[in-house]
């Protein structure tokens, strides 16, 4: 749906499916359905495509660090480039420098999110 409708047609699909079935036990709706997609939409390029199931993903998931990790790295993606080259402001399709991701609450103390920082601002030796 996402290639052939564009990301708000699968946002409103989602969460029609949402609506509907929700509790029933008949669809998967824990965070890693769309997560995984808009990762392999960020390493395509399609990094609108990212954002925007990453954060219909978070509407169901608020709390999640997780979501929150994806997010980051599509923003960063989007700013250093898919190859972690800085790129002059302005520049790669859809950039937007000032553009940051929403900080909703999230449980203290995830395991996940240390990782993940300690990962991203070790020094290279």
């Amino acid at each position: 749906m996402l290639a052939d409708s564009g990301r708000d047609a699968a946002a409103r699909r989602y969460r029609e499916v949402c609506a509907r079935y929700y509790g029933t036990g008949s669809y998967d709706f824990s965070e890693g359905v769309l997560t995984e997609p808009a990762r392999a939409e960020a390493r395509a390029g399609r990094t609108d495509n990212a954002l925007g199931l990453l954060g219909v993903n978070a509407e169901y998931n608020p709390a999640s660090a997780g979501i929150a990790l994806a997010q980051g790295d599509v923003y960063r993606q989007r700013r250093h480039g898919r190859r972690g080259r800085k790129l002059p402001d302005g520049a790669g399709p859809g950039l937007d420098p000032r553009a940051r991701p929403p900080a909703p609450r999230r449980a203290d103390g995830d395991l996940q999110v240390e990782v993940h920082l300690t990962r991203i601002s070790a020094r290279p030796s």
